[in-house]
């Protein structure tokens, strides 16, 4: 058996820009334990077997993940972030650090080795935005990194509540890592679903 896979940057329709994952389309769907292997193979942050869209994007849908108010909030998150949010929540994945302004989320600066005690659970900054509906960065010394470029699954728990804070269901959003990246998020009524680009920067087969 032979499958095409591509390495590509997805969630933006630059080079170089967004998260760097790859890609395998499939006619028929392989094993779990098979899909696993090829992943491990890979050793890039992301293998996808995804269906694309007739327009060229993608599309991926995801549980809805909505966080909720923290009473505590731990003084390591609030000491280790350079500009003090106005709420916090949290899901099972992250503590959200809200900002009235983008601009506090494109300047702040965080203290990883604060934030890798909050383990397991990771950061995401988020704002209304100008430009999009909203942005975020996350942060993820926790699990071990200090900032990841685009987080698709964050965005289970950030649309849902910007859905609730804007009064709308489909929104544009905006990750500003170094890379940066950009989405589209509709919020059902128990799923996300997350639409992007992706540009193509390597294709190889593999041997099977």
């Amino acid at each position: 058996m032979q499958l095409t896979i591509h390495q590509i940057d997805a969630f933006t329709s630059e080079l170089f820009k967004g998260n760097y994952a790859a890609v395998i389309d499939l006619e028929a769907w392989l094993s779990d334990e098979l899909m696993l292997k090829i992943g491990a193979e890979n050793n890039v942050s992301e293998t996808a077997f995804t269906c694309r869209q007739a327009d060229g994007s993608f599309a991926m849908t995801f549980p809805k993940q909505a966080p909720t108010e923290v009473d505590n909030k731990p003084a390591e998150l609030l000491q280790g972030l350079s500009i003090q949010p106005v709420e916090v929540l949290k899901n099972r994945q992250a503590y959200f650090a809200i900002y009235e302004n983008e601009q506090d989320v494109f300047d702040l600066k965080t203290d990883s080795a604060l934030l890798k005690t909050l383990f397991p659970l990771d950061v995401v900054a988020t704002a209304p935005s100008v430009k999009y509906d909203f942005i975020s960065r996350y942060f993820w010394p926790a699990s071990g990194g200090d900032e990841d470029f685009v987080t698709g699954s964050i965005h289970t728990g950030l649309a849902p509540y910007w859905a609730q804070q804007l009064n709308k269901t489909s929104l544009s959003a905006y990750q500003a890592s170094s890379r940066g990246g950009h989405m589209q998020c509709d919020v059902g009524e128990h799923i996300v679903t997350l639409t992007g680009h992706a540009v193509r920067y390597m294709q190889g087969t593999i041997f099977l």
